[in-house]
């Protein structure tokens, strides 16, 4: 009997601790290439830069000794959205005794201007033949010919 009270504890106690979760919420308009995780800053302060907000984030349930790993898991989630930091606005440990942080996905301004000068606007159509499509058909389509010959 003490055996399956036993038990119970451990799984009660790893469904507690395993439950760390990461929520991202979208609220820039477009899409951006997916940056580096490993390059994304966690900021405790707003930058300096200039930067457009790419997401909310939040992430609850995390021992206090993991926040590396709550880190690591923020730069995961946001790097597919193209963020350069997170800025986390607000944190702290609840009545569980688990930490929780809030912030905000960013991207600098400055690394958007990069982009479009590396890349260039005129690249895009550069490749581009006009030549390979005719300007008039060259056939009659299919549904005058039927309406023609029906009428």
């Amino acid at each position: 009997m003490k055996r399956i009270y036993f038990l119970g504890l451990v799984c009660i106690f790893l469904m507690i601790c395993g439950c760390a979760t990461v929520n991202v919420t979208k609220t820039a308009k477009g899409y951006f290439s997916a940056t580096n995780p490993n390059e994304i800053e966690i900021l405790m302060t707003k930058p300096e830069r200039s930067f457009i907000e790419l997401a909310t984030v939040t992430t609850v349930n995390w021992p206090p000794g993991d926040t590396a790993k709550m880190h690591n898991s923020l730069r995961a989630k946001c790097a597919p959205l193209g963020a350069n930091a997170v800025v986390l606005i607000s944190s702290g440990i609840n009545n569980s005794g688990l930490y929780w942080a809030s912030g905000v996905a960013i991207r600098y301004k400055d690394q958007l201007k990069q982009k479009i000068r590396k890349t260039g606007q005129s690249r895009l159509f550069k490749d581009f033949d006009l030549q390979r499509f005719p300007k008039k058909p060259t056939h009659t389509p299919l549904f005058c010919v039927l309406f023609c010959r029906l009428s």
